[in-house]
């Protein structure tokens, strides 16, 4: 009984030695459980500040890059526009393009001379009408009917020799300018399929809008291009012709005329000089415009099949809107430049009467 007892005993005692034991284990466990937790959350929160870090560093190299991308794409614009109004260029391309036309046709240099001689006797008829103009006020205010005769006998006789004169000048250098183009045009033609070049030029760029620019650029500069010299020309010879008049009248005057029209000069090129960029930044939006609609008419079956109005519209919307934007500030800018132009076109008779 005695030994049972022990052995019961001895098995309880086994049994609670046990249960300590996994009682034990299980408080080591969960006390090493938050132990594990706390080490393994600081080990993710050791990766995630690493990976938050990297990230920082990665955002913070993305940042420079996009902005010195934005900044070159600024640099080239400001480029652009800067060559745009760069004299030296300019009149090296325009030689380039202009010469051509005069160096291969013999016509032309002879149509040209002929231009020259008409504009030389259009001076000529100007100034003789001022002198006419002047000797038939004087006679008219001093009552001079004699001489009013023959004042008013000269002033239409110059009339009757002016009228063919001026008229032969403008039919003679549009028609001048006519042939400048058919040629120039022709060039071109020849040069935009020669090689594949259309095809090159919609594939790879280099040019926008080929078809404008040779329809209405190429026009419109050999016009202009024939206008501006025959102006410049015509007012060399105004001022040469008519400052001598003044000078023999009152030479003070003319120092005074000559330095206020310099003045006026460079300060109105300096005031429109961004006229330039965006009247051409208004000839790329017009002809993108002009192209939507084109291509809606040339493409106008697969628009109606697929459904595809309302695309096009918003296309053509959006163009439109830039070109009317575009507008808008070339408004302003003519704007600012009328105010100094306005008032200092009249400034010149307060000084004069002063």
């Amino acid at each position: 009984t005695e030994f049972g007892y022990n052995r019961s005993m001895g098995r309880l005692a086994n049994t609670s030695s046990a249960r300590l034991s996994r009682r034990a284990a299980s408080q080591n466990d969960s006390e090493r459980a938050p132990k594990q937790q706390e080490s393994e959350g600081e080990e993710e929160g050791r990766k995630q500040k690493q990976v938050s870090r990297q990230e920082s560093n990665g955002a913070a190299a993305a940042v420079p890059d996009s902005t010195r991308s934005e900044e070159k794409e600024d640099d080239s614009l400001a480029a652009i526009e800067a060559q745009r109004t760069d004299v030296n260029r300019i009149a090296s391309l325009f030689w380039a393009l202009a010469t051509p036309y005069w160096k291969n046709e013999v016509s032309a240099r002879w149509a040209l001379a002929r231009v020259l001689a008409l504009s030389g006797l259009q001076a000529g008829v100007s100034v003789c009408f001022s002198y006419v103009g002047r000797d038939f006020w004087n006679a008219l205010s001093t009552k001079n009917v004699e001489q009013f005769q023959i004042e008013a006998a000269l002033f239409f006789g110059l009339l009757v020799v002016g009228t063919p004169v001026n008229v032969l000048y403008a039919f003679n250098r549009d028609k001048l300018a006519l042939s400048w183009r058919e040629w120039l045009t022709e060039a071109a033609l020849s040069e935009y399929f020669s090689s594949r070049n259309y095809y090159k030029l919609e594939a790879f760029g280099g040019a926008d809008n080929p078809d404008q620019r040779i329809a209405e650029d190429l026009d419109a500069f050999t016009r202009t291009s024939l206008l501006l010299f025959l102006t410049v020309l015509a007012s060399l010879i105004d001022l040469i012709s008519f400052s001598t008049i003044l000078f023999s009248i009152y030479p003070a005057l003319f120092g005074v005329l000559i330095g206020y029209a310099g003045f006026g000069t460079l300060t109105t090129t300096r005031i429109g000089r961004q006229l330039v960029n965006a009247n051409f930044k208004q000839l790329q939006k017009e002809a993108d415009f002009r192209y939507s609609l084109v291509r809606v008419r040339e493409n106008a079956e697969s628009v109606a099949f697929y459904g595809g109005e309302q695309r096009e519209l918003s296309t053509i919307r959006e163009r439109l809107n830039l070109a009317i934007a575009n507008f808008r500030d070339v408004i302003r800018m003519q704007r600012n430049l009328e105010f100094f132009t306005f008032g200092y076109r009249y400034l010149i008779q307060v000084q004069v009467g002063g």
